[in-house]
């Protein structure tokens, strides 16, 4: 299995969230271990990082960098994928 496949949420009723595809799509996914240590980080555009190791409950997310900031890309990106399905699972 690849490192970019590896991780990535069962498809329970076929919905890909965003922050899957965009770790999937992307040519390097950085992991740190919490926030803290993301916030040390400069937020190139484009930058994708994800929360690996984290004591805070729901800290494992995915970031996008967006030149100024880090974005938490399913709730900041103002991009939604309401339509998107895997295989011949139907849409919403």
């Amino acid at each position: 299995m690849s490192d970019k496949s590896r991780n990535l949420a069962p498809l329970s009723n076929g919905d890909i969230p965003l922050s899957t595809m965009v770790r999937v799509m992307a040519d390097e996914v950085e992991e740190v271990s919490n926030t803290a240590e993301l916030q040390r980080r400069a937020p190139t555009d484009g930058r994708v990082a994800e929360v690996t190791a984290s004591d805070l409950q729901n800290d494992e997310k995915i970031y996008l960098g967006d030149g100024d900031q880090w974005l938490l890309v399913d709730d900041e990106s103002g991009i939604s994928t309401p339509g998107v399905t895997f295989g011949d699972t139907a849409g919403p």
